[in-house]
C-alpha cells in the first residue's frame, strides 16, 4: 500500500531500484548525524544469528583471515564472543589498520562503509560513489591475492563494485 502511494507521487524511485535505499534515507535522515543515529539504534538491538556464528567457527579453524562488509552493524564481532578469535575492528577512522595481516586467533573485520560507532557513515548514493582510497587499495590487494566469497551482497555499491573489477582486471591467487 505505501509503495503503489510513493509510485502514484511519481518523486520516489520503484521497489528494487538499485537507488532506493539510498534515496529513502536521504529523504528520512538528510542529516548524516541524523541517519548514524537512527542506525546506532538499530544496531544496538540486533542479535548475531547463525551466518555470523558461522564466520567464528570458520576463523577459529583458520578457514577466514579477514570480514569486509559494507554493513555497519558490527555483528560479525559480536558472534566473535564465544570464540577464542580477537576483532581487529577496521573503519573509515582506522583505515591504516586494513593492511594488517590478521594472525592466528585474529579475525580482521574491515566496515566499509564506516561504523556508527566513530565514523561518518557512507550510505547515500552519493557518499557510494567513492570509497576512502586507504580502505579500496586494501580490499583490491584482498580481493586480488586472497580466495573471495561474496555472500548476502545486492552489488549496487558502485565504490565496491569498482574495486572487485580492479582486482579481477589483475593476476593474482583471489
Amino acid at each position: 500500500r505505501i509503495q503503489r502511494w510513493l509510485d502514484r507521487q511519481g518523486l520516489y524511485p520503484q521497489a528494487g531500484d538499485p537507488s532506493e535505499y539510498s534515496i529513502f534515507i536521504e529523504a528520512c535522515y538528510p542529516l548524516p548525524e541524523s541517519r548514524r543515529l537512527y542506525f546506532q539504534e538499530k544496531v544496538r538491538q540486533a542479535k548475531p544469528h547463525i551466518g555470523y556464528q558461522l564466520i567464528g567457527e570458520l576463523a577459529a579453524h583458520g578457514i577466514i583471515r579477514s570480514v569486509w562488509t559494507t554493513n555497519f552493524d558490527q555483528l560479525t564481532s559480536r558472534a566473535l564472543g564465544d570464540q577464542t578469535i580477537s576483532p581487529i575492528e577496521v573503519g573509515i577512522d582506522s583505515a591504516h589498520r586494513a593492511v594488517r595481516a590478521a594472525h592466528s586467533a585474529e579475525l580482521l573485520i574491515v566496515s566499509l562503509h564506516g561504523d556508527y560507532r566513530y565514523d561518518s557513515l557512507k550510505n547515500t548514493t552519493t557518499e557510494l560513489q567513492k570509497q576512502e582510497k586507504c580502505l579500496e587499495r586494501a580490499l583490491v590487494q584482498e580481493i586480488t591475492n586472497t580466495p573471495t566469497i561474496v555472500c548476502g551482497y545486492s552489488g549496487r555499491d558502485i565504490s565496491v563494485m569498482n574495486a572487485f573489477r580492479q582486482a579481477y582486471g589483475q593476476k593474482g591467487a583471489g
